[in-house]
């Protein structure tokens, strides 16, 4: 079957399907992610074309916008000019799938944050709160299901870094969402990218949650003494201590600071501890690099079973109250 499909208003998919041999579908690109993740999992053959294509066409056969017409206009693009249609290969499915996983994770880890916060006032107000209770609970779980469906994703990645004590499943799904070493053609790259080089500190154009990232992962080899990366902080911190105030950025940038009485002072544990730990998170940036650049995306179908973060978020909801605070309302 082929088939042509198109987002509509009523947020579900509009179908025109044609006899057809091999199962494809064509559609428009700007679809929201969860909607793709459906014709993902149905093994169908995936061909997007570019949304500027098709309001063109529509310009120029002055046909009205409806759910209907554009999946009739996503055919008779394809009937005019099939080369604007660039297939969605399976790795790239897999890829996109995967680093939605970690988007939800993502969403999640932001929303518990406000929940805790909005617990601990409400607690000290109030006192204790049950709903806020069940409502980490349920986000905490839900954390959890996604963690266990990323895993099998990133056993290579995991197998390769996996001598870095204190980086686990998660944090490495999150930094491989934000930034895959094998995106980038050099180490240079990579690190600029991240944040990591003299041009990006002075220009201070650079992903600022992938270092963010790296540098709670830095964090985390402390919490677990990692001997190589424990040792690199420790020599760099006693290295620091050694200096004065007037090698602080803050000093160099005319800033005021509190801890600075003198710029002849010994410089403060606080600027040699963040030192430290952005040379440790640079290095685990490199080894990231270095580890994973030449990692293919090859992964097998049947390891994967997405769950969308609002229907996961539900089901777990089913099962323990329907007390629980509406978790879709919250991501609306």
């Amino acid at each position: 079957m082929r088939r042509y499909a198109d987002w509509g208003r009523t947020k579900e998919w509009i179908y025109f399907d044609e006899t057809y041999p091999e199962n494809e579908i064509y559609l428009e690109s700007g679809c929201p992610k969860y909607a793709m993740t459906q014709l993902i999992d149905q093994g169908f053959r995936l061909f997007i074309c570019q949304g500027v294509d098709t309001a063109k066409l529509r310009k120029e056969l002055e046909w009205e916008k409806s759910d209907e017409k554009d999946t009739e206009l996503i055919r008779e693009l394809f009937r005019r000019a099939p080369e604007k249609f660039v297939e969605f290969e399976k790795p790239q499915q897999l890829v996109f799938k995967r680093n939605l996983i970690m988007s939800e994770y993502e969403a999640i880890t932001k929303e518990l944050v406000g929940i805790k916060n909005r617990k601990s006032a409400i607690v000290k107000e109030f006192g204790p709160n049950l709903t806020y209770e069940e409502s980490i609970k349920l986000f905490e779980q839900a954390k959890q299901k996604l963690l266990k469906q990323v895993t099998p994703l990133i056993q290579e990645e995991m197998s390769k870094i996996a001598h870095i004590k204190g980086v686990g499943v998660a944090m490495v799904a999150r930094i491989l969402a934000v930034a895959h070493p094998n995106k980038f053609t050099s180490k240079s790259a990579y690190l600029t990218y991240c944040g990591y080089t003299k041009d990006t500190r002075d220009s201070n154009k650079y992903n600022r949650l992938i270092k963010s990232l790296y540098y709670l992962a830095a964090s985390f080899t402390m919490m677990h003494k990692d001997p190589v990366y424990r040792k690199m902080y420790d020599d760099v911190k006693t290295e620091q201590l050694r200096k004065t105030c007037a090698t602080c950025w803050l000093t160099i940038k005319n800033h005021k600071c509190k801890k600075r009485k003198s710029i002849d002072q010994q410089i403060c544990p606080i600027r040699a501890h963040t030192v430290a730990l952005n040379r440790v998170s640079t290095q685990i940036a490199i080894e990231f690099y270095k580890k994973l650049h030449d990692v293919n995306i090859n992964i097998a179908e049947e390891l994967f079973n997405p769950v969308n973060l609002v229907d996961s978020i539900l089901e777990i909801a089913d099962e323990k109250t329907d007390k629980i605070l509406d978790a879709r309302g919250i991501f609306q």
